[in-house]
């Protein structure tokens, strides 16, 4: 054992002993009083837990400290010759944080015991953080979901990220993809994205990548964070699992919540939409878990395990939409997405000495699904749109925990976390084609028959899809030394290195297409690319502009007739499939936590980070060039510091305030599409495929049918005799630079509040958190919307937006009135035209704004200084909050934790996803695209107003009581209670260019009001059946929503279905609630059944 010793004490000197915290244990310290108040020095303070026994001698303040504690139950006792011995038992620490505790030593004899029961643990009178502790004595006595993430919510600052779902909370004020998630000591965190487990670009949260059933704690952190954590502008979520100990334990547990549970989920298509979404009318859940803990015989106070696993099988109930009745083919009515999960975990821990233990943790939830399913769209009539998704995890770690003396700690750990997406589509070889020619103007959900249109809907086809893998190295290292000098200090400095990478390749049902030449040639593009078209749209010849007859093809359209019909590819791509991108972070920290007597506590530390971001290696399709982009963000520093003011001495009130800045480390999706080969291909429009029954031209009107397939669907005819016109863009930029100098995103916060405990361990926090986005990194480009829809060619920059950037030559615009523009615009070297002419309002093209002339056009929008400021404006998101927590922790039968946030989300940027469009882009979303230019064309984009995730009031409460007498012994009665304000409903126009819906606000943020205040009560119940001394079966029951509310939470935004085409569907419910997509109402009431085994 000696041995083993020497060689990892001598590699951590060698390392200089730099670490970041990865720990997943926690501290406890206290104070030895007599009953007159005054301290007890010398006191022996024995502590027994999980795995044995440690000792220790309060110092002469009276204070001890156990340090490296597996969080749990663990009895304290202290003992001083001419006092009674006076012993703590069931005192419960957490995982990450300072428990503290008071010992009271009484008059008397050594020989005597005096003994408290179950003492909740109170005010951690040194930290200057928020976080929120919740571990399986909470979650196990409330109403809680069978998912980890559930427990995020009733943590103060917690509220829904939108489009990222409930997976992904925005965290004060950040969005749902600027969290860190780490169970023990595993970055669980989707490297592309940011999500929590497995994201998806199409679906959004799938796995997340550990399951409750055998989590010990979940932490999570909201402000005020310690210089070990950063990478984030959002939360750290800390999850640890459960342990082995010198006792057997363990159990078998089985949960029910079946589909005849569940009241029906009200449906957006019964509230008059015309684009119906179908809907996922119900929701079953079953799983069962097995989990063994204990010693390893022979090495009882060595070598300790947990084992746990836990089947889960998931259904969703689908109703598909009916498209009114009027599409002319059988609906597919209800379909059924099932799933099933394997989740896992076990940890080893190893008990090298009473001061060394080396621990290892396993887990994982590989999740498939057992058949096709309709995963992307329920606006359907065909099964060629179905497909098959399989997800998870798998994650391990191996850590090292050592105590090299008294006042010296060390931990070391590497951990490596992989995920998998894997989508099979059911019809690999059919294109996907949207049919939008029952849309109809905006103004009626009738046609010109004056009967029902179907709306747009998914006619065919899967469309685009990736399959993807990514993996997370970290190699970490820190210490502690504890300093009595000038009050007492605890330095640590840590060092973390992660190397990561994400790939996979990305494809579209159909198999991609050769390019006719013909189509190439007059899009400038070199023979031989193969388009992998991501999706087509069947749409009217008219709404296309079209003039009657020069297509020649018709379909009998629902509540129109018959109706001339266009083919558009909307989007694809020609780059490369396969993509493979690779991260590297490092950092480091110091700090010091500086102990000022018994009342002041002064915590300071400074943050180092680094991160590199590397594209995919690739072969330029248009120039053959082989190219590897990448960029190293340097020079990121961040200060922390606090102060905790213990005003009495007595480690029950504690006024504390915090400064920290803290940055945000960018996700791989960053080097897929902007470091790496995207080329582009859109709008080119075809010839729809026809049969010809009359055998007349197509030019003769209505002789030329669509061609249809048995089963409704159409086989696009991609040759240069059924092609109407070249792509109106392509994008064969090879790698988007990242301009020099650029750093990485951060935030600066102010804590402060003050802390007290009353009696019975009741502890009551009043605080207040303002956090200000100081910097931001996105894409950019310095063209405006007018100089684009003119021709201006587009070049894109990365970079720290603000109101004085200068990284783009300016257009430069000469505005005149309608119909004034003069003869002479300086013509294009590029086109051998002139960039001019009428910009007309988007949003009423029968509006001229203006003439306009580009008077640089060799040079407008080109990536170089022009001296001038690009005219961007400075990101703004700034959240304020007031919280006010009451808490206790389960003693004397009962546990309670309530808190009441009034908060403020205000800016013009959201962050790393953008509800506004949808958009799952970090750092690289449509934003910045465009500067606000002359003509106010991007309306109030970048005016501050209310974001999406603003809600100004949550409250939360949890209360448990276990009867411990009279006929209700043994019965466990827990209530859950959530109400939230609603959430800004934004006036969304369509883009004046990129001609996409939920673009740009108008009238301001919010200016359509807020959803309704939301509302739930549930109750949790449990009656324990005791079998034996150590064997008990547990019989339970959750309710959910009691009160069945069905409270509306989504609302369509979209003024415009698409630029020019009013959105019939505008301010109606909105979401289906299917796989990622949020749904349009509350879920209405259900039930959960369970029975368990315990020893």
């Amino acid at each position: 054992m000696k041995r083993l010793l020497v060689p990892i004490t001598i590699l951590f000197l060698s390392l200089g002993m730099l670490a970041q915290e990865s720990t997943v244990k926690g501290n406890l310290r206290g104070t030895v009083f007599d009953s007159s108040g005054a301290v007890v020095t010398r006191a022996k303070v024995t502590l027994t837990g999980p795995i044995g026994n440690r000792s220790t001698m309060s110092d002469s303040e009276g204070r001890f400290v156990f340090d490296l504690l597996t969080p749990g139950f663990y009895s304290v006792k202290a003992e001083q010759t001419g006092f009674k011995a006076t012993e703590i038992k069931q005192v419960e620490f957490y995982a990450n944080r300072a428990s503290a505790i008071r010992l009271t030593l009484e008059p008397g004899g050594s020989n005597e015991t005096v003994e408290v029961t179950a003492a909740a643990v109170g005010v951690d009178e040194a930290a200057t953080k928020l976080e929120t502790s919740l571990n399986d004595t909470f979650y196990s006595q409330v109403p809680v979901a069978r998912n980890v993430t559930g427990l995020f919510y009733a943590a103060a600052g917690v509220n829904e990220g939108g489009g990222t779902g409930a997976a992904n909370p925005s965290i004060a004020g950040g969005s749902g993809l600027e969290n860190q998630y780490i169970a023990d000591g595993v970055n669980i965190t989707d490297g592309a994205f940011g999500g929590i487990g497995v994201f998806s670009r199409s679906y959004g949260a799938l796995a997340t990548g550990i399951n409750l059933s055998f989590v010990k704690e979940v932490d999570v952190k909201t402000g005020g964070y310690e210089p070990q954590y950063g990478k984030t502008t959002g939360g750290v979520v800390q999850i640890v699992t459960k342990s082995g100990s010198d006792q057997f334990h363990g159990g078998m547990s089985a949960y029910f919540g079946p589909q005849r549970f569940e009241v029906e989920h009200l449906n957006p298509d019964n509230f008059g939409r015309l684009n119906q979404q179908g809907a996922a009318i119900h929701q079953g859940e079953w799983d069962i878990a097995a989990e063994l803990g204990g010693y390893v015989p022979g090495l009882k106070h060595r070598l300790f395990f947990f084992g746990s696993f836990n089947p889960s099988w998931n259904r969703l109930y689908d109703q598909l939409s009916n498209l009114h009745g009027a599409s002319g083919f059988p609906v597919l009515g209800n379909a059924t997405i099932p799933q099933i999960s394997y989740d896992y975990a076990a940890k080893l821990t190893f008990k090298l000495s009473d001061n060394h233990v080396v621990e290892s943790s396993v887990f994982g939830d590989p999740t498939r699904e057992t058949s096709d399913s309709p995963n992307g769209w329920l606006n359907t009539f065909s099964k060629t749109t179905f497909s098959k998704l399989s997800n998870g995890t798998r994650n391990w770690v191996l850590r090292y925990n050592g105590t090299l003396s008294p006042t010296w700690l060390a931990n070391a750990s590497f951990s490596w976390g992989h995920n998998y997406l894997n989508e099979t589509p059911s019809s690999p070889n059919v294109f996907q084609v949207f049919d939008n020619t029952g849309s109809g103007d905006g103004s009626s959900n009738l046609g010109t028959l004056g009967t029902p249109l179907t709306g747009i809907y998914n006619r065919q086809g899967l469309g685009y899809y990736e399959n993807t893998f990514g993996d997370n190295h970290a190699l970490s290292f820190d210490t502690q030394k504890v300093v009595n000098k000038l009050g007492q200090h605890t330095f640590g400095i840590g060092y973390r290195f992660e190397w990561n990478d994400y790939g996979g390749n990305r494809q579209a049902t159909g198999g991609g297409f050769n390019v006719p030449n013909g189509l190439a040639d007059a899009s400038g593009l070199p023979h031989g690319l193969v388009d992998y078209a991501n999706t087509f749209e069947l749409d009217t010849a008219a709404s296309w502009g079209f003039s009657p007859g020069s297509v020649g093809v018709y379909n009998n359209v629902p509540g129109n007739g018959l109706t001339e019909v266009v083919l558009l590819q909307n989007r694809g791509f020609f780059s490369t499939p396969n993509f493979n991108t690779y991260g590297r972070y490092h950092s480091a920290y110091v700090g010091d936590s500086w102990a000022i007597g018994r009342h002041i506590v002064v915590n300071a530390g400074y943050r180092w980070e680094q991160q590199m971001l590397q594209g995919s290696n690739y072969t330029n399709a248009l120039t053959g060039q082989k190219t590897q982009v990448h960029y190293t963000f340097t020079d990121n520093w961040s200060p922390r510091f606090g102060l905790a003011i213990d005003p009495l001495g007595d480690r029950k009130t504690k006024i504390y305030g915090n400064y920290a800045r803290t940055s945000y480390a960018i996700p791989l999706d960053l080097a897929i599409r902007s470091l790496s080969n995207e080329e582009d291909a859109e709008f080119a429009f075809f010839q729809p495929p026809f049969t010809d029954p009359s055998g007349q031209a197509c030019t003769v009107p209505g002789a030329c049918q669509l061609a249809t397939n048995a089963d409704g669907t159409i086989t696009p005819a991609l040759d240069d005799q059924h092609v109407l016109t070249p792509f109106l863009y392509t994008s064969y930029q090879s790698g988007e630079a990242i301009h020099k100098g650029t750093k990485m995103q951060y935030l600066e916060e102010y804590v402060g509040g003050v802390q007290h405990e009353f009696r019975h361990g009741i502890v009551t926090s009043i605080r207040y958190q303002q956090r200000r986005l100081r910097r931001i990194v996105e894409d950019m480009s310095g063209v405006s919307p007018e100089a684009a829809l003119l021709g201006v060619p587009q070049q894109f920059d990365i970079g720290n937006p603000t109101s004085s950037l200068d990284h783009f030559i300016n257009p430069i615009e000469q505005i005149y009135p309608v119909g004034g523009l003069p003869p002479g615009c300086p013509i294009s070297s590029a086109t051998g035209q002139p960039y001019a002419g009428t910009v007309f309002n988007p949003y009423n093209t029968s509006q001229g704004l203006a003439d306009v002339c580009i008077t640089n056009p060799d040079t407008a929008g080109n990536v170089a200084s022009d001296g001038i400021p690009d005219g961007f404006v400075t990101p703004v998101r700034t959240y304020k909050a007031v919280e006010v927590e009451i808490s206790k922790g389960f003693s004397k039968g009962w546990q309670m934790r309530t808190n009441y946030r009034w908060s403020t989300l205000a800016g013009n940027y959201e962050g790393a996803f953008r509800n506004d469009n949808g958009q799952s882009d970090p750092s690289i979303s449509s934003l910045f695209d465009f500067t606000p230019g002359s003509l106010n064309l991007l309306g109030n984009q970048f005016a501050v107003g209310f974001l999406n995730t603003d809600r100004r009031h949550i409250f939360n409460s949890f209360l448990s009581y276990t009867f411990s007498s009279s006929f209700l012994r043994n019965l466990t009665l827990g209530t859950g209670v959530r109400i939230e304000s609603g959430t800004p409903i934004n006036d969304l126009r369509a883009h004046p260019v990129y001609q996409n819906g939920g673009e740009i606000p108008v009238g301001g943020r919010g200016a359509l009001g807020r959803t309704a205040t939301l509302g739930e009560g549930d109750i949790h119940a449990e009656y324990m059946v005791k079998l034996s001394e150590k064997h008990s079966l547990h019989f339970g029951a959750d309710l959910f929503n009691v009160a069945n509310q069905k409270t509306q939470l989504r609302v369509d935004q979209l003024h415009d279905a698409s630029l020019g085409t009013p959105n019939f569907d505008f301010k109606h419910p909105r979401g289906n609630g299917n796989i990622g997509v949020p749904p349009a109402f509350q879920r209405p009431f259900n039930a959960r059944l369970n029975v368990k085994w315990v020893f």
